[in-house]
């Protein structure tokens, strides 16, 4: 037996309300007898409007992988070439200067070698690093003025045969933070090792020409790469960040005054 909802009566058969659900008896089982709450008042018979809560889908939260990637760091085809063909262009630069001299030539390239890969490679560590992807590529305007530079006696040298790419993240933007980081990573690797090739040579008094050449090319990209013109390093440091441009020029512009001061004296 169930009670009538609105007076309370027994009922052997209840009539359910297709309103409110309510169970009721013969005598109330209208809408309008048990005052329903289903209706729209002073409109009989129609259904107040259901309000579907949609159901709740947490968002996913798209986090950064803490992790690098290994198969970011692989190399395509395309980018070793692109690579070897601009490591060949800056040794042509500086064997223009160079070009007297076997031995000299020699140790440039191997020099070159290590200054330009490391510069590059940086560069495209440290934006897979912060998440985002990077490919090297040869620059065609740049490839053209390095190898023009490359005629002998010309005064004025340029070394920017190509660039590292960066694909902004899926899970991060590109933000100038990270642009600064990206862009002081290649010039920084360059006054590291030419710190490194200085300090050998100054206490451990010995006079080693390839330490000396490596010094010098490396503190000749890093200076280079930090001026504040469009294209280089040095305009994306500049802009988002001075004081960390500063910096790293003063440092550079000090090492190439005291290497030279080394190579002429």
């Amino acid at each position: 037996m169930a009670r009538c909802s609105y007076c309370g009566k027994e009922v052997a058969l209840p009539f359910r309300c297709s309103y409110c659900g309510k169970l009721f008896c013969i005598e109330h089982h209208l809408p309008e007898k048990h005052n329903c709450e289903g209706l729209i008042r002073g409109v009989p018979y129609v259904r107040r409007p259901v309000t579907i809560e949609k159901e709740y889908i947490p968002k996913r939260v798209v986090r950064r992988p803490s992790v690098i990637n290994i198969r970011a760091l692989e190399f395509t085809q395309r980018e070793v070439k692109h690579l070897i063909i601009a490591v060949l262009a800056i040794c042509l630069v500086y064997l223009s200067i160079w070009y007297f001299d076997l031995i000299y030539a020699l140790y440039a390239i191997i020099s070159i070698c290590i200054a330009f890969i490391s510069h590059e490679l940086l560069h495209k560590f440290t934006a897979i690093k912060l998440g985002h992807r990077a490919y090297f590529r040869l620059s065609r305007l740049g490839l053209i003025i390095t190898l023009l530079s490359a005629i002998p006696l010309l005064p004025i040298k340029f070394i920017g045969p190509g660039y590292v790419a960066i694909i902004p993240s899926y899970y991060r933007r590109l933000s100038s933070k990270d642009i600064v980081m990206i862009a002081a990573a290649g010039p920084l690797i360059n006054i590291v090792i030419s710190a490194i090739a200085l300090s050998l040579l100054l206490f451990t008094n010995y006079y080693c020409i390839i330490l000396l050449i490596l010094a010098k090319i490396n503190a000749d990209i890093a200076l280079f790469n930090l001026l504040p013109f469009p294209i280089l390093d040095g305009e994306k440091i500049f802009k988002n960040n001075l004081t960390i441009w500063i910096l790293m020029f003063i440092i550079a512009l000090l090492l190439n005054i005291r290497i030279s001061y080394l190579v002429f004296y």
